[in-house]
């Protein structure tokens, strides 16, 4: 009677904990993925894009690693949610499909903005502008203009003047 008991319990617990592991990888993939959206948004060449992933994944690889040491392998979820969702991110922040889905950019022509960019002969200085107003070295570029055109304040003063 006393094993039946313990297998019960033992199947519950390896349930409970089978659902924190699902749990843990939820919010590790939400959370790589928000941290690594907001830090790719400064990536501007496939270079940078192909870097910052390639340190984010051997990130990935020392948290799992500290994972594995402590013994503590409900949070291995965590680790791999962090790495999925956070690759997830630079590919949302960078925009472009890097990689083998290359072949659907250029099949659907999709992503012109960076074609046309990587092609024009301007394009170094423009993406140095660009790293620098990201890093917030740069001008902060004029988004809206708040002067009157001179010839609608004559406009509206003789209109006035008429009625």
């Amino acid at each position: 009677m006393g094993d039946s008991l313990q297998q019960a319990a033992g199947s519950n617990l390896s349930f409970g904990v089978a659902i924190v592991a699902l749990v843990l990888f939820v919010f590790g993939t939400v959370l790589g993925e928000h941290l690594a959206e907001s830090w790719g948004y400064k990536l501007v060449t496939r270079r940078d894009y192909l870097l910052a992933n390639i340190a984010w994944f051997m990130a990935g690889v020392v948290l799992s690693s500290l994972v594995w040491v402590t013994g503590w392998t409900t949070l291995a979820a965590f680790s791999f949610g962090m790495i999925a969702g956070g690759m997830a991110g630079f590919k949302i922040a960078f925009g472009e499909s890097v990689g083998p889905w290359k072949f659907v950019d250029q099949l659907f022509n999709t992503n012109k903005r960076h074609v046309a960019a990587a092609q024009d002969h301007q394009s170094v200085a423009r993406r140095e502008a660009r790293r620098k107003w990201k890093e917030g070295k740069g001008p902060e570029p004029e988004l809206m203009s708040v002067q009157q055109p001179a010839h609608s304040d004559s406009k509206t003063s003789k209109e006035s003047k008429k009625g």
